[in-house]
């Protein structure tokens, strides 16, 4: 079982800047699956802390399915599994005894859709908190307002946080989602395309967000667009299709895949010529 949670206020942070250069995420030969048909074979790569990594690459070479290994959503799906090394600090992401629950509260994750729960605004924010121990109002109430100004809805709904959550816009209901995972603290958080189902002044408040959380957390995001990952990217992963499974054609600084890239693939891709 984990222990309570503790709630830090927005301004504090458990990491230090020397922190941020330590590896928080470590995958080796990481390969998922779905009944024996290969996603995405051998992905090797480190995320240090406070980064922004960003998984670019075509439909169907295994973003996704790699981004929800990472905290083991793939769980969930029939037929998935995961192999090789994956580590989250000291944590043994994939060992059967890793508890799981605890490894969510870890890591959040952020879908492709906003997906708020058919409840008021406050308690999305809410459940997640009592879900992990948190049950004292004034310090709910605390890590509620913290995690929307965090991202900037505190000012446009603090007189209506009882009213349902589905009622607001699809960039207020994203941002939303961002809020209930920061409201748990988490080490790390994973975007699975959060501005694709937007519109494009909407997904310029959400990848403006996404930047915003560079040296407050560990941020992996999938997204397709890459003029996005070169704004907000510190380290890029490029994914490709190899043989009917997704592989890694080049991973490096983001400056470096954009401006340098070694691999052919990477140079053909970002240049516009595939993909």
């Amino acid at each position: 079982m984990s222990g309570p949670l503790r709630i830090v206020n927005p301004g504090e942070t458990e990491k230090t800047v020397a922190a941020e250069q330590e590896v928080v995420l470590h995958l080796d030969d990481v390969a998922v699956s779905y009944n024996g048909r290969l996603a995405i074979r051998e992905a090797t790569f480190d995320v240090t802390g406070g980064s922004i990594m960003a998984l670019i690459g075509p439909s169907g070479c295994g973003k996704s399915s790699l981004l929800q290994s990472i905290n083991r959503m793939t769980d969930l799906i029939p037929g998935a599994r995961v192999d090789g090394q994956l580590h989250l600090g000291g944590l043994d992401v994939l060992a059967p005894e890793t508890d799981v629950t605890a490894l969510r509260r870890r890591v959040g994750m952020i879908f492709q859709k906003p997906n708020p729960f058919p409840t008021s605004i406050r308690s999305n924010l809410a459940m997640p908190l009592h879900e992990h121990g948190v049950r004292d109002r004034d310090q709910v109430d605390a890590a509620i307002q913290g995690a929307l100004e965090e991202v900037g809805l505190w000012k446009e709904v603090l007189d209506r946080l009882d009213s349902p959550a589905q009622a607001l816009s699809g960039g207020q209901q994203q941002r939303l989602c961002i809020a209930r995972a920061l409201v748990l603290r988490p080490e790390v958080i994973l975007l699975d395309e959060p501005c694709s189902a937007l519109d494009p002044i909407a997904s310029g408040v959400v990848e403006d967000l996404v930047a915003s959380l560079r040296g407050h957390f560990t941020v992996v995001i999938v997204t397709h667009n890459l003029a996005q990952a070169r704004r907000i990217a510190d380290d890029v992963v490029v994914l490709w299709a190899c043989g009917g499974a997704g592989c890694m054609a080049e991973a490096g600084p983001a400056k470096q895949i954009f401006e340098d890239p070694q691999d052919p693939i990477t140079q053909d891709y970002v240049n516009g010529y595939r993909g």
